[in-house]
């Protein structure tokens, strides 16, 4: 049995159609899946920045930890110091002013 002309004429029509129907569909979901890889790494370069820079500021604080302990250090020698010369000064006041009275 043929099919009547109407229907050959009907399916011309809409092959073409879901010809390209499927085409717009592979292409949107190609242009979704590369939009996904995109956003993922993104997300994955902001990781790692975010990770880098954690690791940054992590060393800079032990680095300015150290250097406050070191300045807390020659501070410490300074004061001595600066006393033990105080001190000095003074017992060469007293000697001096023994020896004259």
């Amino acid at each position: 049995m043929n099919k009547p002309k109407s229907d050959v004429a009907a399916l011309d029509v809409v092959k073409p159609l879901q010809e390209s129907f499927v085409a717009a569909v592979e292409s949107a979901m190609a242009a979704q899946e590369q939009g996904l890889k995109y956003v993922q790494t993104l997300y994955e370069a902001g990781l790692e920045t975010t990770k880098h820079q954690a690791e940054s500021a992590s060393r800079m604080a032990e680095i300015l930890a150290q250097q406050a302990q070191r300045q807390g250090e020659a501070f410490e020698g300074l004061a001595q110091k600066s006393i033990q010369i105080y001190m000095d000064s003074l017992k060469t006041a007293l000697s001096t002013f023994e020896k004259q009275a």
